[in-house]
């Protein structure tokens, strides 16, 4: 077994060709992002703390949720493989589309006041449907 997995970053508007990036296992998803300079942001600094950094994880193996996940996602985003690119560490090969995209994420704030953390948007649901997931 390799000590590095291959992280494909998909476009969830197929507007880009998806990006890939070897990283060390153990890395976070958010590290591999930089790495392959697709931005995903992180208001609280990385720590778990906001949704910002959201992904959907479409293929690969996810290790278990951390706490953070739990907390700011909760259970029905986690059960379709949301989770917190600051917090998932890559276990192996995995292909992710950044939540919300780009385009989106200066509403983000402001939809965070949903009921149920889990809860998708609009433009998730769109999003999903589009990637068949």
């Amino acid at each position: 077994m390799s000590d590095e997995a291959t992280i494909t970053f998909a476009d969830a508007d197929h507007a880009a060709e998806p990006r890939f990036v070897a990283v060390p296992r153990g890395s976070s998803i958010l590290d591999g992002a930089f790495q392959a300079q697709v931005e995903i942001g992180a208001t609280c600094g990385a720590r778990g703390r906001c949704r910002s950094c959201r992904v959907k994880v479409l293929k690969g193996e996810l290790p278990p949720p951390t706490v953070q996940d739990m907390v700011q996602l909760g259970g029905e985003a986690l059960q379709e493989r949301f989770r917190l690119a600051c917090q998932t560490r890559v276990i192996g090969d995995c292909t992710v589309v950044p939540m919300p995209p780009r385009s989106e994420s200066g509403h983000q704030i402001l939809g965070s006041a949903r009921a149920g953390a889990g809860a998708r948007n609009d433009h998730e649901n769109r999003v999903c449907k589009t990637l068949g997931v």
